[in-house]
């Protein structure tokens, strides 16, 4: 979260104290996070779908201390997941090979591989889950046409566009 306000101009402004809870009552036990010199503040020490609420004041050289400001809040919200791209499919004897660029983000959990024998997603069903980008299916037939997609789900269970 990037929190920024007006700049003070006295000249004998100090710094800032910048305070954070979770709730919007500053009397509730709201923690100092930061005596800043400018008036811009990024906190990175924060959850997913969770509301912080932020207050600053401004202190002078003599440590007169504003009134604190009105609350700003703000939410962060875990996305999905990238998209698996690039799958690839090779063809073999009694088996398809699905291979596809490998998720490095850090809360990722698990891949959905989806497969159909007529094509949209609407046609497929959850065939297998995987930890690995890559899956042997052994379960076909020949002369049989087979749709694949691949859903990317993180640890909160967000689940990406399909590949």
């Amino acid at each position: 979260i990037q929190l920024t306000w007006s700049g003070n101009t006295d000249a004998d402004f100090s710094h800032y104290n910048v305070y954070r809870h979770t709730s919007n009552n500053i009397a509730e036990a709201a923690i100092l996070i930061g005596n800043l010199n400018s008036p811009i503040l990024s906190d990175g020490d924060i959850a997913y779908d969770q509301t912080y609420f932020y207050w600053v004041e401004a202190v002078d050289d003599n440590n007169n201390i504003s009134e604190v400001s009105l609350a700003a809040s703000a939410k962060v919200i875990d996305p999905p997941p990238a998209s698996p791209s690039s799958l690839n499919l090779t063809a073999g004897d009694k088996f398809i090979l699905l291979s596809w660029p490998e998720n490095n983000e850090d809360d990722f959990d698990t891949y959905e591989i989806y497969r159909g024998t007529s094509p949209g997603i609407e046609n497929a069903v959850r065939y297998q889950t995987s930890s690995v980008n890559t899956l042997r299916d052994e379960a076909v037939q020949y002369l049989q046409n087979y749709y694949y997609y691949v859903v990317a789900v993180d640890e909160r269970s967000n689940k990406s566009s399909l590949s």
